[in-house]
């Protein structure tokens, strides 16, 4: 059986910048991730067209030659069609886009080396993964000085940051024999966010009716929004620092919003709730408020969601809005899988508090949600068919109005 053969070659990945830098092109930086006996971690040259360092003893290191694009800028190319198909043919003259006098735009991408084994001539995938977060670990903490010298305000730099596929190439150590062709690793699932399709007419009635509750002022558009904030962070941009500080907004922004609710089905008085529920912290109004009407566990050390909500998810926000502490990507996740469970959570026990909380639990729930769960029965038709009240979400928002303008008041 022959031996395996064990070698080092250097991998070379291929990565646009989500946001052009400044730094001259070819400037080489090699980034060590383990300090070296001095203690120093990074080498800097600005020689044109040297090619990225790397020492095969220091495998835990990544090397980056920056390279400055000029790249078109048109920006009537997406509108141009349009154009001639719109305007009169006499009055169409086909933009030129910037003149000569306009400023070059760049675009900044980054070679970027690392040291990667083969065995028997192959780089396996797990290799080159390993590889790619090696430099993107790297290149993260660079950009990160690059941000706060320059005072530009640059994007975290993670995988999701980056093209979805990302070409790489193998050579030589010493740069002399490179691979028959480039490949492509794919960096995250996240293709362009475009639309799967065309919307259909269900889609369309359903886009008009979110618009007329957003006129309206649905109470609970708020919520949505940061809850596709929250999406955005995490699987579209990968801030792990944003996903947990979204979560925290999120949950926090939906309890007070479904305990306003509970309080205006009330009946209390505006400026009673402010002053006398509201003057209490978020975790006393979720023992105290919330506890004793939809019932169950809301105590932010105890058991369940709400118990994981106040010791994980709100001491990591804490850490981050305060000690500028960076999660990982697992302590991302997690604070999502919480604020899901926290949520569902709180429409459980609105649900199963229908007969005192009818309009609460279908303006925050909808006949939809309840149709989801399979909780929807003829006699709640035949309630809502029944009333004669005027628009629930117009009534709250009167209610809503006077309630913070009490809150403001010293």
């Amino acid at each position: 059986m022959p031996q395996s053969v064990v070698g080092w070659r250097t991998a070379v990945f291929f990565l646009r910048l989500p946001t052009p830098i400044t730094v001259p092109h070819h400037t080489v930086f090699t980034y060590y991730l383990d300090p070296l006996p001095g203690g120093g971690r990074m080498l800097f040259s600005q020689v044109a067209g040297r090619t990225p360092y790397l020492e095969r003893e220091a495998a835990n290191s990544a090397s980056f030659r920056f390279w400055q694009v000029k790249v078109d800028l048109d920006p009537f190319k997406a509108i141009d069609a349009v154009f001639e198909a719109l305007l009169p043919k006499d009055r169409y003259e086909k933009p030129q886009g910037p003149n000569a006098d306009s400023p070059e735009v760049f675009a900044t991408v980054v070679e970027a080396t690392t040291m990667v084994p083969e065995l028997n001539g192959i780089i396996g995938p797990t290799e080159a993964e390993a590889a790619l977060d090696r430099c993107v670990t790297a290149l993260g903490e660079w950009i990160d000085a690059y941000a706060i010298s320059t005072n530009h305000a640059m994007p975290r730099i993670t995988r999701l940051q980056l093209p979805f596929v990302v070409p790489w190439i193998s050579r030589s150590t010493a740069g002399t024999d490179w691979d028959e062709r480039v490949r492509l690793l794919l960096v995250h699932p996240n293709a362009p966010p475009l639309p799967k399709k065309i919307l259909n007419k269900q889609g369309l009635e359903k886009l008009a009716v979110v618009a007329s509750r957003y006129r309206r002022g649905d109470p609970l558009y708020p919520v949505n929004l940061l809850r596709t904030r929250l999406r955005r962070a995490r699987q579209m941009d990968g801030d792990f620092s944003d996903t947990a500080v979204y979560a925290q907004m999120l949950l926090e922004v939906l309890m007070d919003t479904v305990l306003t609710l509970l309080l205006w089905e009330e009946g209390m008085d505006p400026s009673e709730a402010a002053n006398q529920v509201f003057h209490q912290s978020l975790p006393v109004r979720l023992q105290q408020q919330i506890a004793p009407r939809l019932k169950g566990r809301w105590d932010w050390n105890g058991a369940g969601p709400i118990g994981d909500w106040g010791k994980e998810l709100r001491v990591l926000r804490n850490r981050v809005v305060h000690g500028g502490y960076r999660p990982t990507e697992v302590e991302a996740d997690r604070t999502l899988v919480i604020a899901h469970a926290v949520d569902e959570h709180l429409r459980v026990r609105l649900a199963r508090s229908w007969q005192k909380y009818r309009r609460s639990a279908l303006l925050v729930i909808g006949k939809p949600g309840f149709q989801r769960k399979g909780q929807w029965h003829d006699h709640m038709e035949r309630w809502i068919k029944s009333q004669a009240e005027p628009d629930w979400i117009v009534s709250y928002q009167d209610w809503r109005k006077e309630f913070d303008a009490s809150l403001l008041q010293p």
